[in-house]
Formats: C-alpha cells, sequence, structure tokens
C-alpha cells in the first residue's frame, strides 16, 4: 500500500500500525495524533520535511502521548530540519529506537533527556555526524550499535556523558551502568577513542556491566580505551587494520591490557 487511507485520524483506537510514511494528503504526521492507543512497533518513512506546516504537523503528532509504543524507527530520506526533528519526540517509556540516515549534523535533545527506558539504541548512517552526545547518560541501555558515521573523526568524553571537573567526579554516577553490547562499524574515518586517565580514572566507573564489544571496518582507529575493556567477555575485531597492527600479533605491552579477556577474535592484517 503506497498511501494511507482516508480518515486514518479517526481511529482512535487503532493498536497497530506497522508502518507510516509520511508525505502530503491523507499522510502527513498530524494525522497520527489522537492515535494514543498504537501499540508494538511503528516504523516511519520520512521524506523532505522543511516547511513550517511540517514543524506544525510534527508538533501535532504528539509521539511522545504514544505511551504503548515499544519500539520506534527513523527511516530519513531527505532533508529534515533540526527544529521537527526535535518535535519528533518519542515516548518516555520506549524501548528500541533505530534512526537510519539522518543528514542532521547532530543528535537531537531528546534522545539523551527523555529516553529513561530505552534498552536498545541504533545510529545507522549519519554521514555529516562528526560526534556522539552524552548518550552515557542513558540509565536503562542495554546495546548501543553505531554505524556509517563518515564524519567522526574523534571521540571525546563527552560520549559518556560524565561530570567533567575534578571536584565534581566522587559524585558522579557511572556512565552507561546497564550496557552490555557495544557495537561500531564502518566509521571509516574514526580515529581517536579517548580514554579516562589520572585522577578520572580513580574516580569514574565507565560501563561496568559491558560484556561484548565489536570493532568491524574501523580502518583508521588507533586504540580502544583500556578504562572499558576490564569487564568484557567478548571482544571482536574485524577489518580494522590499525586495530590488527596493535592486537593481531598478540604479544607486546598492548596485547597485554587486553589478553585478560577470554574471547579474542582479531582479524590478522594479511586478512583485510
Amino acid at each position: 500500500m503506497k498511501t494511507i487511507p482516508q480518515g486514518l485520524e479517526r481511529l482512535t483506537g487503532l493498536w497497530t500500525l506497522n508502518n507510516f510514511k509520511v508525505g502530503r494528503g491523507s499522510s502527513k504526521l498530524r494525522y497520527l495524533k489522537n492515535l494514543n492507543q498504537l501499540r508494538g512497533s511503528l516504523k516511519l518513512f520520512l521524506g523532505d520535511l522543511s516547511e513550517s506546516e511540517d514543524l506544525v504537523d510534527a508538533e501535532k503528532a504528539e509521539l511522545k502521548n504514544k505511551v504503548h509504543i515499544q519500539n520506534l524507527e527513523f527511516i530519513f530520506h531527505g532533508e529534515l530540519r533540526v527544529d521537527i526533528m526535535e518535535a519528533l519526540q518519542p515516548p518516555p517509556n520506549l524501548h528500541y529506537l533505530q534512526m537510519f540516515a539522518y543528514k542532521g549534523t547532530q543528535l537531537p535533545v531528546w534522545i539523551t533527556t527523555s529516553l529513561n527506558y530505552l534498552r536498545v539504541l541504533e545510529i545507522e548512517s549519519f554521514e555529516n555526524c562528526s560526534s556522539l552526545p552524552p548518550l552515557g547518560k542513558l540509565p536503562m541501555l542495554e546495546e548501543l550499535v553505531i554505524s556509517f558515521m563518515d564524519s567522526m573523526k574523534d571521540m571525546g568524553n563527552e560520549f559518556l556523558g560524565i561530570i567533567e571537573t575534578i571536584q565534581e567526579l566522587p559524585n558522579a554516577g557511572p556512565a552507561f551502568p546497564k550496557l552490555r553490547k557495544l557495537h561500531f562499524s564502518y566509521c571509516e574515518n574514526w580515529e581517536k577513542w579517548e580514554d579516562i586517565t589520572g585522577d578520572e580514572k580513580d574516580h569514574l566507573l565507565i560501563m561496568p556491566c559491558l560484556r561484548e564489544l565489536e570493532i568491524d571496518h574501523c580502518d583508521k582507529l588507533k586504540a580502544l580505551p583500556h578504562c572499558l575493556l576490564s569487564s568484557l567477555e567478548y571482544l571482536t575485531i574485524e577489518r580494522s587494520f590499525n586495530l590488527a597492527l596493535l592486537y593481531g600479533d598478540r604479544i607486546g605491552d598492548e596485547w597485554d591490557k587486553i589478553s585478560h579477556i577470554p574471547h579474542i577474535k582479531v582479524d590478522p592484517v594479511w586478512k583485510i
């Protein structure tokens, strides 16, 4: 079905709407306003939304009131104004969020301020986004997947969501307190992942539940931050040239820092 039947907005008792392709006519975002009984999963296909009318529609959709939706996917197929992106704030008890092919330069503010029950976050093909927000503040996040972030070169400690001043560090909560799986792929210009050292290392708890770390197709990444390796059970490095040079021979000081991990897979350089 290429278009939504007219009268959708009157189906106030509707439970299931798996896909909604946003457009004109009967497919305007505003027609979701009164569908607050929707539950389960919803996938929104969003084209060019850059007009004032589109902002009004996004605000009237009131996605944050769809409290029975557990899984939400945003699939972007065009330009989207920042204020419109912010207006698409999901319901606060969302468990799974996927965002694909957003052309903006940064993620929306609501991703770290209102999704306190989010368990899984997948961010793919944010080609203009050069940094990640403080995702470490998400208290229930268990799995994080980041892929095809072409503009990202450095990842600083803002990603962890930690307090920066040493005086306040003793009061800082753990970064990513529930995260178990972390996967980065096809971040081909990513060179540096900042580590925690010195006084910060003594006072901060970083990813205490992390069990699985996977890095693939991140050729320029030079090293892993050792602050998050202590609890790992599985480390997988595939098609990542510099990391293969560093850890692939299974000898030396850098290997010693990860050799305690029970299950390690590193592609040899000759395979890359």
